[in-house]
């Protein structure tokens, strides 16, 4: 039977964790091809794709981080390609979940996958980044076809964890889009992804551990605080100035989760539950109302009261009751008179932008102008008092 998918393991000099890396691929329960590519190759390399029967490739033309990226993606003759980064672990039904996503999807263009972290040897199944980072990526679920809530999504941050990608060859030519950024190449990539006609097929279930350690590159770019900068000309495609720096410093207090000179902060958790609170109630509304011209109902009944509701409208109604205990959790925490404007200015363009592109309601002339009159009254008062 001809194989479908194919792991590339991008090896640089001598990782500690290669092996265990590529040992993680061998064990999958789906075969699949498995290759490591390098542009530096050495015994170490070597030795591991001897003891694992793995296929070395070895770039001696075009050097470089993105070419080595484009090298390793060429290796690949199967339809389904996984870029593996040599430092992360890949679970036994990893290959086996994704491709059969894959194969059930009409036009996938990339599957991505929930997945843990490795700190210190630990695996930490949860923590407040992973859990908003699962709630933004929730609405690919259902919503995943649609080009502009992918990029609505990706408008808010990059929750996308590069190494549990897998791209279809035969929509997606290039791995990683060449450009200048340094530290968000990834992000710059899937929103040109993004844009393509196809699916972006998620996974819920953690396929994956990703390694943070101090060696990493995500790591070094933090501490080089190149990473704020581009996150900011990122957000500024798609949001106001002031919004993006809002958005900016909230992303950049999160990501430092990453970095291990810093602890985690009672800031971050501020900010980060402000993000998961606008994910919740967008979400919800647009959820619930999109669910309510759905089929497929459950019934709630006795001799007095009669209901029914679909489960989309469900999932919406907690997405909305959940971001109102956030809600209670946010007010005491910040100046009452500068959070309630800007979560109403952020939640109003998400819920006005989606009603659109989702629920496909008709605005009239009056209804915009009145809605940017009211936009603009927030930003104002906000911003500029």
């Amino acid at each position: 039977m001809k194989k479908l998918h194919t792991f590339v393991v991008c090896a640089y000099k001598e990782e500690p964790f290669l092996e265990e890396c590529v040992k993680s691929l061998t064990k999958q329960t789906l075969k699949s091809d498995i290759i490591i590519s390098t542009s530096t190759p050495n015994d170490f390399i070597k030795n591991i794709a001897k003891k694992y029967n793995a296929k070395l490739a070895i770039n001696t033309k075009t050097k470089g981080h993105i070419n080595d990226f484009y090298f390793a993606y060429d290796q690949a003759k199967t339809k389904y390609v996984t870029l593996c980064h040599q430092d992360d672990v890949y679970y036994e039904n990893y290959a086996l979940q994704v491709v059969k996503k894959m194969e059930k999807a009409k036009k996938p263009i990339i599957a991505f996958t929930n997945y843990y972290e490795l700190r210190d040897g630990h695996t930490k199944k949860f923590n407040l980044l992973l859990l908003v980072k699962r709630i933004m990526n929730f609405p690919f679920l259902f919503l995943g076809k649609f080009k502009k809530i992918r990029l609505f999504i990706l408008s808010l941050g990059n929750t996308i964890c590069c190494p549990s990608v897998t791209y279809n060859k035969e929509l997606v030519s290039y791995p990683i889009k060449r450009s200048d950024l340094k530290s968000n190449i990834d992000w710059d990539t899937y929103l040109d992804f993004a844009t393509f006609k196809g699916e972006f097929v998620y996974l819920t279930k953690p396929l994956m551990a990703h390694r943070i350690h101090n060696d990493s590159l995500t790591t070094r770019v933090l501490n080089n605080n190149v990473m704020n900068e581009e996150n900011y000309m990122i957000f500024r495609r798609f949001w106001p100035e002031k919004i993006a720096k809002v958005l900016t410093k909230i992303y950049d207090t999160s990501e430092k989760n990453n970095n291990f000179k810093k602890e985690e902060s009672s800031n971050m958790m501020k900010y980060l539950i402000v993000v998961l609170y606008l994910v919740l109630t967008v979400s919800g509304l647009i959820l619930y109302k999109y669910g309510a011209n759905k089929s497929f109902e459950v019934s709630f009944s006795n001799s007095i009261f009669n209901m029914k509701i679909s489960i989309i409208s469900i999932i919406g109604l907690v997405c909305y009751l959940c971001s109102f205990l956030l809600y209670m959790f946010i007010i005491p925490r910040f100046n009452i008179s500068y959070i309630m404007p800007l979560t109403s200015a952020i939640s109003y363009i998400g819920i006005f932008v989606l009603s659109i592109l989702v629920l496909g309601e008709q605005i009239s002339v009056n209804g915009i102008v009145g809605s940017i009159i009211i936009l603009v009254g927030i930003v104002v008062m906000n911003f500029f008092k």
